[in-house]
Order: structure tokens, then C-alpha cells, then sequence
């Protein structure tokens, strides 16, 4: 039995993990990338979000987080 109920329109996603490059977005907004990480989320995807400007792409972790839209996965950087 999973964790949590999967949402019907999950299309196959929930427990798996993505990679979105190009993931953040100039301040709060929301661009391709960082609209397709919070989507994988809300999918039930576990979501690494990489970007050129590091902070963008910690941004859109904490939306997702805060947003309570699915797991994350946990940050490493060199």
C-alpha cells in the first residue's frame, strides 16, 4: 500500500523522479521550467530542480514545498 492515495490524473508519474534543468524563473514567476517541476510534483514526482542561477532553482523547491505539492528531492551541491 503507497503512502499516500494516487490522484487519478497523476498519468503514471507518482514515485517516479524527474530532472528539470532550466527549473527556476526570474523572481516569482513561473516559466516553462519551473511550471513543469511544479506539475511533476503536484503528480506525485519526486523533483530535482537544477538552474544556471542556483537561487532560482531554490526558489521553486520552496514553492514546491511550501505549496505542499509532492516530495522533493534533497539538495547537493559541490
Amino acid at each position: 500500500m503507497s503512502e499516500t492515495p494516487r490522484p487519478e490524473d497523476d498519468a503514471g508519474l507518482a514515485g517516479k523522479v524527474a530532472i528539470v534543468t532550466g527549473g527556476g524563473a526570474p523572481d516569482e514567476g513561473i516559466g516553462n521550467g519551473r511550471a513543469a517541476a511544479i506539475l511533476l510534483a503536484r503528480a506525485g514526482t519526486r523533483v530535482l530542480v537544477v538552474d544556471i542561477v542556483r537561487e532560482a532553482a531554490e526558489e521553486t523547491t520552496r514553492m514546491i514545498a511550501a505549496g505542499r505539492y509532492g516530495r522533493r528531492l534533497r539538495r547537493r551541491c559541490c
